[in-house]
Protein backbone atom coordinates (compact mmCIF):
# COMPACT_ATOMS: atom_id res chain seq x y z
CA UNK A 1 0.00 0.00 0.00
CA UNK A 2 1.44 3.58 -0.53
CA UNK A 3 0.53 6.49 1.27
CA UNK A 4 -2.85 9.11 0.40
CA UNK A 5 -1.79 11.82 -2.20
CA UNK A 6 -3.93 14.06 -0.19
CA UNK A 7 -4.61 15.58 3.68
CA UNK A 8 -6.11 14.26 6.27
CA UNK A 9 -8.88 16.95 5.95
CA UNK A 10 -9.72 15.73 2.89
CA UNK A 11 -9.32 11.78 4.21
CA UNK A 12 -12.47 12.44 6.62
CA UNK A 13 -14.75 14.27 3.76
CA UNK A 14 -14.18 11.08 1.69
CA UNK A 15 -15.76 7.90 0.92
CA UNK A 16 -13.95 5.01 1.95
CA UNK A 17 -13.79 3.22 -1.80
CA UNK A 18 -12.52 6.20 -2.73
CA UNK A 19 -9.76 6.24 -0.25
CA UNK A 20 -9.17 2.88 -0.80
CA UNK A 21 -8.65 2.94 -4.59
CA UNK A 22 -6.35 5.69 -3.72
CA UNK A 23 -3.71 3.78 -2.11
CA UNK A 24 -4.60 -0.46 -2.39
CA UNK A 25 -3.59 -2.83 -5.09
CA UNK A 26 -5.57 -5.42 -6.21
CA UNK A 27 -3.92 -7.80 -3.72
CA UNK A 28 -4.16 -5.65 -0.78
CA UNK A 29 -8.06 -5.46 -1.47
CA UNK A 30 -8.37 -9.53 -1.97
CA UNK A 31 -6.54 -9.62 1.68
CA UNK A 32 -9.18 -7.10 3.40
CA UNK A 33 -12.26 -9.19 1.55
CA UNK A 34 -10.71 -11.89 3.49
CA UNK A 35 -9.93 -10.40 6.46
CA UNK A 36 -13.41 -9.43 7.08
CA UNK A 37 -15.28 -12.50 5.73
CA UNK A 38 -16.20 -10.57 2.70
CA UNK A 39 -17.60 -12.19 -0.46
CA UNK A 40 -15.49 -11.59 -3.80
CA UNK A 41 -14.10 -13.02 -6.52
CA UNK A 42 -10.93 -12.96 -7.97
CA UNK A 43 -12.26 -11.69 -11.62
CA UNK A 44 -13.44 -8.51 -9.90
CA UNK A 45 -11.66 -5.10 -10.54
CA UNK A 46 -10.61 -2.70 -8.52
CA UNK A 47 -13.16 -0.67 -8.21
CA UNK A 48 -15.87 -3.77 -7.95
CA UNK A 49 -13.30 -4.69 -4.60
CA UNK A 50 -13.32 -1.69 -2.94
CA UNK A 51 -16.93 -1.33 -3.20
CA UNK A 52 -17.55 -4.36 -1.54
CA UNK A 53 -15.26 -4.36 1.28
CA UNK A 54 -17.01 -0.27 1.77
CA UNK A 55 -20.63 -1.91 1.43
CA UNK A 56 -19.77 -4.42 4.07
CA UNK A 57 -18.10 -1.70 6.74
CA UNK A 58 -20.90 0.48 5.90
CA UNK A 59 -23.63 -1.87 6.03
CA UNK A 60 -22.32 -4.38 9.05
CA UNK A 61 -19.88 -1.85 11.20
CA UNK A 62 -20.06 -4.71 13.81
CA UNK A 63 -17.91 -6.64 11.37
CA UNK A 64 -15.31 -4.52 12.85
CA UNK A 65 -15.61 -5.11 16.71
CA UNK A 66 -15.45 -8.95 15.55
CA UNK A 67 -12.67 -8.75 13.74
CA UNK A 68 -10.02 -6.46 15.64
CA UNK A 69 -8.33 -6.32 18.40
CA UNK A 70 -9.67 -4.48 21.60
CA UNK A 71 -6.93 -1.84 21.91
CA UNK A 72 -7.76 -0.70 18.12
CA UNK A 73 -10.63 -0.68 18.47
CA UNK A 74 -10.87 1.86 21.40
CA UNK A 75 -7.97 4.07 19.40
CA UNK A 76 -10.50 3.70 16.98
CA UNK A 77 -13.37 5.14 19.35
CA UNK A 78 -11.40 8.49 20.37
CA UNK A 79 -10.54 9.08 16.21
CA UNK A 80 -14.62 8.23 16.00
CA UNK A 81 -15.34 11.00 18.96
CA UNK A 82 -13.19 13.41 17.24
CA UNK A 83 -15.51 13.79 14.41
CA UNK A 84 -13.51 11.26 12.42
CA UNK A 85 -9.78 13.28 12.16
CA UNK A 86 -7.62 13.31 15.42
CA UNK A 87 -4.52 15.21 16.17
CA UNK A 88 -2.22 13.79 18.21
CA UNK A 89 1.41 14.39 20.00
CA UNK A 90 1.95 10.84 20.84
CA UNK A 91 1.32 7.92 18.08
CA UNK A 92 -1.89 5.79 18.46
CA UNK A 93 -1.13 1.99 18.44
CA UNK A 94 -3.82 1.51 15.41
CA UNK A 95 -1.18 -1.16 13.43
CA UNK A 96 -3.91 -3.33 11.89
CA UNK A 97 -6.11 -0.66 11.08
CA UNK A 98 -3.38 1.70 9.47
CA UNK A 99 -2.14 -1.06 7.33
CA UNK A 100 -5.68 -2.05 5.64
CA UNK A 101 -5.98 1.79 5.26
CA UNK A 102 -9.15 1.59 7.53
CA UNK A 103 -6.95 4.19 9.49
CA UNK A 104 -5.06 7.10 7.26
CA UNK A 105 -2.00 8.10 9.44
CA UNK A 106 0.22 11.44 9.04
CA UNK A 107 3.20 11.82 10.79
CA UNK A 108 2.75 15.88 10.14
CA UNK A 109 5.49 18.03 11.74
CA UNK A 110 8.46 17.80 13.57
CA UNK A 111 9.77 20.52 15.44
CA UNK A 112 13.00 21.08 17.42
CA UNK A 113 13.16 22.55 21.03
CA UNK A 114 16.54 22.76 22.30
CA UNK A 115 17.53 18.69 22.38
CA UNK A 116 13.54 17.60 21.95
CA UNK A 117 12.22 17.06 19.08
CA UNK A 118 8.34 17.42 18.68
CA UNK A 119 6.21 15.30 16.17
CA UNK A 120 2.60 15.93 15.40
CA UNK A 121 0.23 13.05 14.18
CA UNK A 122 -2.67 12.86 12.64
CA UNK A 123 -5.52 10.21 12.33
CA UNK A 124 -8.18 10.02 9.45
CA UNK A 125 -11.36 7.71 8.69
CA UNK A 126 -13.65 8.00 5.77
CA UNK A 127 -16.65 10.33 6.09
CA UNK A 128 -19.09 7.57 5.33
CA UNK A 129 -17.10 5.15 7.76
CA UNK A 130 -17.48 7.95 10.77
CA UNK A 131 -20.75 8.59 9.82
CA UNK A 132 -21.97 4.34 10.82
CA UNK A 133 -19.88 4.42 13.73
CA UNK A 134 -20.54 7.58 15.62
CA UNK A 135 -24.19 6.35 16.85
CA UNK A 136 -23.34 3.07 17.83
CA UNK A 137 -19.45 3.16 18.99
CA UNK A 138 -20.00 4.13 22.42
CA UNK A 139 -22.84 0.99 23.01
CA UNK A 140 -20.83 -1.38 21.20
CA UNK A 141 -17.24 -0.31 22.50
CA UNK A 142 -18.19 -0.21 25.84
CA UNK A 143 -15.86 -0.99 28.44
CA UNK A 144 -17.70 -3.87 29.73
CA UNK A 145 -18.39 -5.99 26.54
CA UNK A 146 -15.20 -4.98 25.31
CA UNK A 147 -13.76 -6.52 28.59
CA UNK A 148 -15.91 -9.61 28.03
CA UNK A 149 -15.07 -9.65 24.50
CA UNK A 150 -11.84 -9.70 25.14
CA UNK A 151 -11.40 -12.27 27.83
CA UNK A 152 -12.98 -14.61 25.79
CA UNK A 153 -10.34 -13.94 22.94
CA UNK A 154 -7.68 -14.02 25.52
CA UNK A 155 -8.88 -17.44 26.80
CA UNK A 156 -9.34 -18.74 23.45
CA UNK A 157 -5.58 -18.47 22.28
CA UNK A 158 -5.10 -19.66 25.98
CA UNK A 159 -6.32 -22.77 25.07
CA UNK A 160 -5.58 -23.60 22.21
CA UNK A 161 -2.22 -22.62 22.71
CA UNK A 162 -1.91 -25.53 26.12
CA UNK A 163 -3.25 -28.31 23.96
CA UNK A 164 -2.49 -28.31 20.60
CA UNK A 165 -5.16 -29.94 18.94
CA UNK A 166 -8.77 -29.83 20.37
CA UNK A 167 -12.08 -30.97 19.89
CA UNK A 168 -14.97 -28.32 19.88
CA UNK A 169 -16.90 -30.55 22.67
CA UNK A 170 -13.23 -31.08 24.72
CA UNK A 171 -13.14 -27.02 24.26
CA UNK A 172 -16.27 -26.23 25.56
CA UNK A 173 -16.55 -28.36 28.12
CA UNK A 174 -13.18 -27.61 29.53
CA UNK A 175 -13.97 -24.06 29.68
CA UNK A 176 -17.36 -24.50 31.49
CA UNK A 177 -15.21 -26.41 34.29
CA UNK A 178 -13.20 -23.41 34.49
CA UNK A 179 -16.20 -20.63 34.44
CA UNK A 180 -19.28 -22.32 35.07
CA UNK A 181 -20.08 -21.41 31.17
CA UNK A 182 -18.61 -20.76 28.20
CA UNK A 183 -19.59 -19.04 24.68
CA UNK A 184 -22.08 -21.14 22.59
CA UNK A 185 -21.03 -22.71 18.98
CA UNK A 186 -21.93 -19.36 17.35
CA UNK A 187 -20.06 -16.98 19.29
CA UNK A 188 -17.03 -19.33 18.79
CA UNK A 189 -16.73 -19.53 15.81
CA UNK A 190 -17.17 -15.94 15.27
CA UNK A 191 -14.47 -15.63 17.77
CA UNK A 192 -12.59 -17.68 15.81
CA UNK A 193 -13.13 -16.88 12.22
CA UNK A 194 -12.99 -13.08 12.58
CA UNK A 195 -10.55 -12.34 14.86
CA UNK A 196 -7.18 -12.04 11.94
CA UNK A 197 -4.41 -12.75 14.53
CA UNK A 198 -6.10 -15.65 15.95
CA UNK A 199 -6.37 -17.03 11.98
CA UNK A 200 -2.91 -16.88 11.04
CA UNK A 201 -1.72 -19.44 14.42
CA UNK A 202 -4.59 -21.91 14.17
CA UNK A 203 -7.00 -23.30 12.08
CA UNK A 204 -9.97 -25.45 12.03
CA UNK A 205 -10.28 -29.17 10.57
CA UNK A 206 -11.92 -32.65 10.82
CA UNK A 207 -11.58 -35.92 12.03
CA UNK A 208 -14.11 -37.79 11.02
CA UNK A 209 -17.59 -35.90 12.44
CA UNK A 210 -15.34 -34.41 15.36
CA UNK A 211 -14.56 -30.50 14.77
CA UNK A 212 -11.13 -29.83 15.67
CA UNK A 213 -9.09 -26.31 16.63
CA UNK A 214 -5.44 -27.13 16.03
CA UNK A 215 -2.56 -25.45 15.85
CA UNK A 216 -0.66 -24.14 11.96
CA UNK A 217 2.27 -26.19 12.94
CA UNK A 218 0.71 -29.63 13.52
CA UNK A 219 0.36 -30.92 9.55
CA UNK A 220 -1.83 -33.53 9.96
CA UNK A 221 -4.29 -32.56 13.45
CA UNK A 222 -6.53 -35.99 12.44
CA UNK A 223 -3.74 -38.34 12.97
CA UNK A 224 -2.32 -36.18 16.06
CA UNK A 225 -5.62 -35.88 17.49
CA UNK A 226 -6.16 -39.80 17.38
CA UNK A 227 -2.41 -39.82 19.02
CA UNK A 228 -3.80 -37.63 21.93
CA UNK A 229 -6.79 -39.88 22.28
CA UNK A 230 -5.06 -43.23 23.09
CA UNK A 231 -4.16 -42.01 26.01
CA UNK A 232 -7.68 -42.31 26.97
CA UNK A 233 -7.19 -43.06 30.91
CA UNK A 234 -4.88 -40.01 31.16
CA UNK A 235 -7.86 -36.86 32.00
CA UNK A 236 -6.91 -33.56 30.14
CA UNK A 237 -4.94 -30.98 32.52
CA UNK A 238 -6.64 -27.93 33.60
CA UNK A 239 -5.62 -24.54 34.59
CA UNK A 240 -6.52 -21.42 36.70
CA UNK A 241 -8.33 -18.38 34.67
CA UNK A 242 -5.47 -16.60 35.14
CA UNK A 243 -2.81 -18.98 33.48
CA UNK A 244 -4.36 -19.71 30.61
CA UNK A 245 -5.05 -15.87 29.93
CA UNK A 246 -1.08 -15.07 30.40
CA UNK A 247 -0.49 -18.10 28.39
CA UNK A 248 -2.13 -16.14 25.53
CA UNK A 249 0.48 -13.41 25.47
CA UNK A 250 3.68 -16.11 25.84
CA UNK A 251 3.45 -20.00 25.38
CA UNK A 252 6.18 -19.98 28.06
CA UNK A 253 3.78 -18.45 30.96
CA UNK A 254 2.58 -22.36 31.70
CA UNK A 255 6.54 -23.28 32.31
CA UNK A 256 7.93 -22.62 35.68
CA UNK A 257 9.38 -19.09 35.59
CA UNK A 258 13.15 -20.16 37.32
CA UNK A 259 13.30 -22.64 34.86
CA UNK A 260 12.47 -20.96 31.99
CA UNK A 261 14.67 -17.90 33.06
CA UNK A 262 17.63 -20.40 33.29
CA UNK A 263 17.39 -21.40 30.07
CA UNK A 264 17.22 -18.56 28.43
CA UNK A 265 20.16 -16.81 30.21
CA UNK A 266 22.07 -19.65 29.79
CA UNK A 267 21.39 -19.50 25.48
CA UNK A 268 21.20 -15.55 25.83
CA UNK A 269 25.47 -15.61 27.00
CA UNK A 270 25.98 -17.97 24.18
CA UNK A 271 24.07 -15.67 21.67
CA UNK A 272 25.98 -12.56 22.71
CA UNK A 273 23.19 -11.03 23.95
CA UNK A 274 20.48 -11.39 20.82
CA UNK A 275 17.57 -11.56 22.40
CA UNK A 276 16.09 -12.08 18.95
CA UNK A 277 18.12 -15.12 18.67
CA UNK A 278 17.23 -16.13 21.89
CA UNK A 279 13.40 -15.95 21.52
CA UNK A 280 13.55 -17.68 18.58
CA UNK A 281 15.57 -20.65 19.95
CA UNK A 282 13.34 -20.64 22.57
CA UNK A 283 10.50 -21.33 20.24
CA UNK A 284 11.71 -23.87 18.04
CA UNK A 285 12.54 -25.44 21.42
CA UNK A 286 8.91 -25.26 22.59
CA UNK A 287 7.32 -26.17 19.31
CA UNK A 288 9.41 -29.50 18.63
CA UNK A 289 8.38 -30.16 22.24
CA UNK A 290 4.76 -29.75 21.36
CA UNK A 291 5.03 -32.24 18.10
CA UNK A 292 6.67 -34.53 20.24
CA UNK A 293 10.69 -34.47 19.41
CA UNK A 294 12.66 -36.86 21.33
CA UNK A 295 15.40 -35.28 23.46
CA UNK A 296 18.33 -36.05 20.73
CA UNK A 297 16.32 -33.81 18.26
CA UNK A 298 16.08 -30.59 21.17
CA UNK A 299 19.69 -30.78 21.58
CA UNK A 300 20.32 -30.84 17.82
CA UNK A 301 18.23 -27.78 17.26
CA UNK A 302 20.41 -25.85 19.58
CA UNK A 303 23.50 -27.44 18.06
CA UNK A 304 23.23 -26.28 14.79
CA UNK A 305 23.27 -22.42 15.98
CA UNK A 306 25.21 -22.64 18.73
CA UNK A 307 28.81 -24.08 19.20
CA UNK A 308 30.22 -25.25 22.10
CA UNK A 309 33.71 -24.46 23.75
CA UNK A 310 33.78 -27.67 25.99
CA UNK A 311 32.38 -30.23 27.35
CA UNK A 312 30.90 -28.52 30.76
CA UNK A 313 28.78 -26.11 27.97
CA UNK A 314 28.08 -29.34 26.41
CA UNK A 315 26.32 -31.03 30.22
CA UNK A 316 24.52 -27.19 30.94
CA UNK A 317 22.81 -26.50 27.35
CA UNK A 318 21.79 -30.56 28.13
CA UNK A 319 20.31 -30.61 31.92
CA UNK A 320 18.73 -27.16 31.11
CA UNK A 321 16.65 -28.15 28.30
CA UNK A 322 15.86 -32.02 29.84
CA UNK A 323 14.59 -29.67 32.48
CA UNK A 324 12.80 -27.13 30.24
CA UNK A 325 11.35 -30.42 28.91
CA UNK A 326 10.24 -31.84 32.05
CA UNK A 327 8.33 -28.83 33.07
CA UNK A 328 6.85 -27.87 30.36
CA UNK A 329 2.84 -28.93 29.49
CA UNK A 330 3.14 -31.26 26.16
CA UNK A 331 -0.36 -31.30 24.15
CA UNK A 332 0.10 -35.13 23.16
CA UNK A 333 -0.05 -35.83 27.18
CA UNK A 334 -3.27 -33.39 26.93
CA UNK A 335 -1.81 -30.30 28.79
CA UNK A 336 0.65 -32.30 31.97
CA UNK A 337 4.01 -32.11 32.08
CA UNK A 338 6.70 -35.32 32.40
CA UNK A 339 7.74 -34.21 35.14
CA UNK A 340 3.92 -34.57 36.83
CA UNK A 341 3.13 -38.06 35.07
CA UNK A 342 6.50 -39.21 35.96
CA UNK A 343 5.60 -38.00 39.99
CA UNK A 344 2.35 -40.14 39.99
CA UNK A 345 3.84 -43.15 37.56
CA UNK A 346 7.30 -43.99 38.33
CA UNK A 347 9.02 -45.72 35.31
CA UNK A 348 12.06 -48.08 34.81
CA UNK A 349 14.22 -46.11 32.35
CA UNK A 350 16.05 -49.02 31.87
CA UNK A 351 13.21 -51.66 30.92
CA UNK A 352 13.90 -52.11 27.17
CA UNK A 353 10.44 -52.26 26.19
CA UNK A 354 9.80 -48.62 27.65
CA UNK A 355 11.83 -47.76 25.74
CA UNK A 356 10.82 -49.00 22.51
CA UNK A 357 7.18 -47.53 23.51
CA UNK A 358 6.43 -44.08 21.74
CA UNK A 359 3.10 -44.35 23.88
CA UNK A 360 5.06 -44.52 27.07
CA UNK A 361 8.18 -42.32 26.53
CA UNK A 362 6.11 -39.32 26.97
CA UNK A 363 5.49 -40.23 30.77
CA UNK A 364 9.94 -40.82 30.93
CA UNK A 365 11.68 -38.53 33.19
CA UNK A 366 14.57 -37.40 31.39
CA UNK A 367 17.98 -38.97 33.86
CA UNK A 368 19.01 -37.29 36.68
CA UNK A 369 22.14 -39.05 35.70
CA UNK A 370 25.40 -37.22 34.36
CA UNK A 371 24.41 -35.20 31.45
CA UNK A 372 27.72 -36.04 29.40
CA UNK A 373 26.23 -39.80 29.61
CA UNK A 374 22.65 -38.63 28.17
CA UNK A 375 24.78 -36.72 25.13
CA UNK A 376 26.07 -40.40 24.43
CA UNK A 377 22.94 -42.22 25.09
CA UNK A 378 21.31 -39.42 22.45
CA UNK A 379 24.22 -40.10 20.06
CA UNK A 380 23.63 -43.86 20.33
CA UNK A 381 20.14 -43.75 20.02
CA UNK A 382 20.19 -41.73 16.91
CA UNK A 383 22.59 -44.20 15.86
CA UNK A 384 20.88 -47.25 16.49
CA UNK A 385 17.61 -45.40 14.03
CA UNK A 386 19.56 -44.52 11.45
CA UNK A 387 20.29 -48.84 11.60
CA UNK A 388 17.10 -50.21 12.47
CA UNK A 389 14.40 -47.77 11.09
CA UNK A 390 12.37 -49.06 8.51
CA UNK A 391 11.81 -47.22 5.06
CA UNK A 392 9.27 -44.33 5.19
CA UNK A 393 8.67 -42.14 2.42
CA UNK A 394 9.20 -38.68 2.60
CA UNK A 395 5.54 -37.67 2.48
CA UNK A 396 4.27 -40.19 4.23
CA UNK A 397 3.30 -39.75 8.00
CA UNK A 398 6.67 -39.78 10.20
CA UNK A 399 6.30 -43.13 12.60
CA UNK A 400 6.86 -41.21 15.60
CA UNK A 401 3.80 -40.61 15.66
CA UNK A 402 3.82 -36.82 15.97
CA UNK A 403 1.01 -36.41 13.02
CA UNK A 404 3.83 -34.23 10.64
CA UNK A 405 4.69 -35.74 7.73
CA UNK A 406 8.21 -37.54 7.76
CA UNK A 407 10.31 -35.18 5.67
CA UNK A 408 9.40 -32.34 7.97
CA UNK A 409 9.94 -34.14 11.01
CA UNK A 410 12.28 -37.26 11.73
CA UNK A 411 13.61 -37.11 7.97
CA UNK A 412 14.13 -33.38 7.79
CA UNK A 413 17.79 -34.04 8.11
CA UNK A 414 17.40 -35.79 5.12
CA UNK A 415 18.58 -39.23 5.92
Amino acid sequence: MKHPSFPPELVSELPLSHILLNVCTKEDLLELCRDYVIPYRRSMNKKQLAGAVEDLLTVEPRRLAECLPRHELKQLQKIVRAGGMLRSAEPLDVFTLEMQQLVVVYQERSTIWGDRQDQEYSYAIAANLQKVLKPVMDEWFSDAVLNRKSQNERLLIGFLRLYGVVSENKLRELWEAMLGSCPGHDELMELFLYRIDLKSEFKLCFSGNTLLFASEVVDDPATFYEEIMKRSDLEYATFSKELIQSFSYSALNATSIGTVARLIDCLSKKNEGDEALTAFQMGQLWESIQLGENHGSLISILSASLEFDSMEEINEIISLVTEFSNHTPHWLLKGHTPEELYAAHPLDLHDASFRKNIEEQFLQRYPDADPKDLWSMVDAEDSVKAETAPKVGRNELCPCGSGKKYKKCCGAGGS
